[in-house]
Order: structure tokens, then C-alpha cells, then sequence
């Protein structure tokens, strides 16, 4: 399986609502794509966090190339001000404690300008 862990920080409190709706669409997305296994978001320490599992890479390559997450990337550099992102292989899905802590010392920040 493989597992993918999002963070990224708002700009400000004014972009809640922009990223709300993509956030809520692509979840979705996620939730209804061939692959996914599991889909869980959470909010730590003032980052939106997002926690998905997959069949296999393949799979999340797919859905992250896509429909409404498609969109929610073209926006990422403008309602965030910075994402870090990680993803492996694994035959165990983390806890959000463990996943938050394998983002932090392993994740690579992302397509902020």
C-alpha cells in the first residue's frame, strides 16, 4: 500500500473559505477514486493536514493528477504559504500522531513560490 501525508499552512484566515472548497472537493474525489483505500484530513498546530492510502502509487499519481485535486493545486501557492508533502510504501496505515511525525522529518516542502 502506500501512504501520502499533506500539510500545508494558510496564508491567512481569509483564504479558509477558497481552500474549504477545494479541500471539500477533493476529498471527495478521493474518496470515490479507483485505488483509495483510506482518506482522513486533520488540523494540527494551525496546518491542514491530509492523510491518504492507496492501493498503490499508481493510483495516487492518478487522482493527483485530476479533476478537482488538479484544481486545488493550481491554487496551492496563492491561499498557502507553504506544503510539505510525503509518500511511501508501507504494509501499515500510521496513526495521525506517527504520520504527523514522519511529515515533519521526512517530508519535502512543495511548489511554493
Amino acid at each position: 500500500m502506500y501512504v501520502s501525508i499533506t500539510g500545508l499552512r494558510l496564508r491567512s484566515i481569509w483564504h479558509y473559505p477558497q481552500f474549504g472548497y477545494h479541500a471539500m472537493c477533493s476529498k471527495q474525489q478521493a474518496e470515490k477514486a479507483l485505488g483509495n483505500l483510506s482518506t482522513q484530513t486533520t488540523s494540527a498546530n494551525g496546518i491542514q493536514h491530509t492523510l491518504t492510502v492507496w492501493k498503490d502509487r499508481d493510483s495516487m499519481i492518478k487522482f493527483m493528477a485530476s479533476g478537482a485535486h488538479a484544481k486545488a493545486m493550481k491554487i496551492t501557492s496563492d491561499v498557502a504559504s507553504f506544503i510539505r508533502v510525503y509518500g511511501y510504501e508501507t504494509d501499515k496505515v500510521p496513526t495521525w500522531e506517527e504520520a504527523i511525525a514522519i511529515w515533519a522529518e521526512k517530508g519535502r516542502d512543495h511548489g511554493i513560490r
